[in-house]
């Protein structure tokens, strides 16, 4: 919803995160020379590194709100989690959700005034399309929100099944009270295939919602 952040030759080691609308002085800088696409892989893919690189196949989601907002969605709302490698559109699986310590509709015995007649927003499945509907609306039938609330301290992991170095990293949040707030990052896997949570990438954090978006040289 947002432009991605452009990333300099002389950063490639890096990841660049960029919170939408932050391109407009990056774009200029990529008229003078530097790289302003994303790479055409990831290690399990086309086009990718190999050898001793390491793959960063996990993006982890966690909120920081400083305080639950009980007049709007509550807190934290991810509409969709996306990578574009080379053109090539992934879509990510549930590796975990851990809800918060706040209220969320679809717990049990919640009543926010956004819940409305039986509106569910504690599924993850919510959160692994491409955000396009992101909106405080449910679908009548099931109840589905267009989004998964992780509420005050949860946290999301979702996988990938190729390493995203070289990929464009899209999360899609619904931004509602300026309470909410939320970090994410790339982390590598465990030699069982887990998230290791002690090898990530430049954590960012999106201190007011919203969109925001990660090129991986």
């Amino acid at each position: 919803m947002r432009p991605f952040l452009c990333f300099p030759i002389a950063l490639v080691s890096l990841l660049a995160i960029s919170v939408i609308g932050g391109c407009d002085e990056a774009a200029e800088d990529c008229a003078e020379g530097e790289v302003c696409s994303p790479g055409v892989g990831g290690a399990a893919g086309s086009g990718g590194q190999v050898g001793t690189i390491t793959p960063y196949p996990f993006v982890v989601i966690s909120d920081i709100s400083a305080g639950q907002n009980t007049e709007g969605t509550t807190d934290v709302d991810i509409c969709g989690v996306r990578a574009d490698c080379g053109g090539e559109a992934r879509t990510a699986t549930i590796i975990s959700f851990e809800a918060g310590a706040g209220d969320v509709c679809g717990q049990p015995e919640v009543e926010l005034p956004t819940c409305g007649e039986g509106m569910i927003a504690n599924d993850p499945q919510q959160a692994i399309d491409s955000g396009a509907e992101c909106e405080l609306t449910f679908d009548s039938k099931s109840g589905e929100a267009d989004f998964v609330s992780l509420s005050i301290g949860g946290s999301l992991i979702v996988g990938f099944d190729s390493d995203l170095q070289g990929c464009t990293v899209s999360i899609v949040e619904h931004s509602g009270a300026k309470t909410e707030g939320y970090t994410m990052k790339l982390c590598a896997a465990q030699d069982d295939g887990t998230p290791d949570l002690s090898r990530c990438i430049s954590e960012r954090i999106v201190s007011e919602g919203g969109n925001a978006v990660a090129m991986v040289p």
